[in-house]
């Protein structure tokens, strides 16, 4: 059996070996493919020496015995003991929507753009690639909720979007409301803003890229106004409206204090 041999730092091609006269080489050949270690001589090592050449999925060890040409003249075969079958395989580039602004979203994918450190990122096109989502569907992802300031839902990134609308808003910030379905209207511009970065529809040729492009939303408008504000009541309304809409995560960006309220109704879903 032809066998490979270990290669060289020098970077030489490897020398094919059989069992028979291909292994015993004159003295200068094998000197010269030794890397220059003497006449003669092959690599010293003691015990076992193995060698490994891997590429991905690919590999080939090979092993031999002995330190000195004498030993391994005695040498009757050469094992190769092969790794993961290497199988030719269907390759592809990875995916990369044609969104203008996508180059901007250095969180997805980042390759030092807004002078940052590159690949600094989510690994948003190897994600999509190993989730199979390369032809960029607009469905068939989970359902996502979102507690914020609303939606504009006629936006040409956000069309399509939106699976379930309401709001829960009292007449002032802290005063509570109750769910009211149908409505859910931005009129900050944050909940928008959070929506199309989940999910804005992608590899349509406008505007940004979404993480989840795949998924539909359930949005609950529980802040509102210039300073987008809500209290924790309406929060907490919108966060069980939602669970029982079927989110399976639900998106808060907000802040302020602590809330056993919120606590509670989170730890109650």
């Amino acid at each position: 059996m032809i066998q490979p041999e270990p290669l060289r730092a020098s970077g030489r091609p490897p020398v094919l070996f059989d069992r028979g006269k291909g292994y015993r080489r004159n003295a200068s050949h094998r000197a010269r493919n030794a890397g220059g270690r003497g006449r003669g001589a092959l690599p010293r090592r003691d015990g076992v020496g193995q060698l490994r050449r891997a590429h991905r999925s690919c590999e080939v060890r090979a092993e031999h015995h002995g330190r000195t040409a004498r030993r391994a003249r005695r040498i009757r075969r050469r094992r190769v003991r092969p790794g993961p079958r290497c199988a030719n395989q269907i390759l592809a580039a990875s995916a990369t929507p044609n969104d203008p602004r996508y180059a901007e979203e250095y969180g997805l994918n980042n390759t030092g753009q807004t002078a940052g450190t590159p690949d600094a990122d989510i690994d948003a096109p190897e994600g999509w690639d190993a989730a199979g989502l390369g032809a960029f569907p607009n469905s068939g992802g989970a359902l996502v909720g979102i507690v914020d300031t609303g939606i504009r839902a006629t936006h040409e990134d956000l069309a399509g979007k939106v699976a379930f609308c309401a709001k829960s808003q009292g007449p002032l910030p802290i005063l509570s409301g109750s769910i009211q379905e149908g409505s859910c209207a931005d009129d900050n511009g944050h909940g928008s803003h959070t929506s199309g970065t989940i999910t804005a529809n992608t590899n349509n040729g406008k505007g940004v890229a979404g993480v989840a492009f795949n998924s539909k939303l359930a949005v609950c408008k529980a802040l509102g106004g210039p300073l987008g504000q809500g209290s924790t009541a309406d929060v907490a309304n919108c966060i069980v409206w939602a669970h029982n809409k079927g989110a399976k995560v639900i998106s808060m960006s907000l802040g302020g204090g602590d809330s056993t309220t919120l606590h509670s109704r989170g730890q109650r879903r």
